[in-house]
């Protein structure tokens, strides 16, 4: 799997003017610096300390799209620039459940054309199907007794209007 960007910034040398080096937080909350220093010593830099002490004051360069995650959770949780979202169940798939995961993950800017790769939508169904949907049935989530059972295949849901805009 290939390293992402969530956030990068720009940060002015301390020791020469006019300079500026990259800073970036990968998706496994790790800080790169294209300094010098960092590069052939792999550790942390005046850069990153700054990016890391002033996160909303340092220059943004670039706030990247938020991280698609994959993990042991209920429903879609942000996590700073990651989305973690559901485990679906490969022996019995849930199309209430994946509609949830896409609509909370429209919620979150994701674009349509990559939620129907992603989890394999028919061309027929619409983005707005999906909305209005969940709009009349609620949201699908796992419950927390099935989420923590630690037995393999099962897999137990309720039906919330939380979160429903």
């Amino acid at each position: 799997m290939s390293k992402q960007y969530v956030k990068q910034w720009r940060v002015e040398s301390n020791s020469t003017k006019g300079k500026f080096y990259k800073v970036s937080l990968t998706d496994q909350g790790e800080y790169e610096c294209s300094c010098p220093a960092w590069i052939f010593r792999r550790k942390q830099c005046s850069h990153i300390a700054h990016a890391k002490a002033n996160p909303d004051v340092a220059e943004i360069i670039q706030e990247m799209k938020p991280v698609i995650i994959p993990a042991k959770v209920r429903q879609v949780m942000k996590d700073d620039n990651r989305l973690l979202t559901p485990l679906i169940p490969l022996e019995r798939p849930n199309g209430h459940f994946t509609a949830t995961i896409c609509y909370d993950l429209i919620k979150h800017g994701i674009s349509w054309s990559e939620l129907r790769e992603r989890y394999y939508w028919l061309k027929s169904n619409s983005k707005q199907d999906i909305i209005d949907y969940i709009k009349a049935k609620g949201r699908c989530i796992e419950t927390e007794e099935s989420l923590n059972s630690g037995i393999w295949g099962y897999f137990k849901t309720e039906i919330t209007f939380e979160g429903v805009i």
